[in-house]
């Protein structure tokens, strides 16, 4: 399974993107980093969702000054992801 890791750059005072891709799109794994000016937010994604996501985020926060994303390609992931078991990641990441 091709992974990729995003990070999305957001100044501070926009809130509720993560919120927001979790609701359309299938997010294996999810994490937030809040700085003092600024939220990183980074997604494992299956390669196939990253368009998608990107699109909806550009179109959604790409107006916002500071806004970024970096996407970068995943080699392993530890534990080893199992094919076909994407709902039940889906569910831990909504937990997150």
């Amino acid at each position: 399974m091709a992974l990729r890791l995003t990070h999305i750059y957001l100044p501070k005072d926009c809130s509720g993107c993560l919120d927001d891709i979790r609701e359309k799109f299938k997010i294996i794994e999810h994490y937030e980093i809040e700085e003092k000016s600024w939220n990183e937010i980074k997604l494992l994604l299956d390669a196939e969702m990253t368009e998608p996501v990107l699109d909806f985020i550009e179109n959604r926060y790409g107006h916002q000054d500071g806004f970024r994303v970096i996407v970068t390609p995943v080699e392993a992931v530890i534990p080893r992801l199992e094919v076909g078991k994407s709902p039940k990641l889906m569910m831990r990441a909504k937990k997150a």
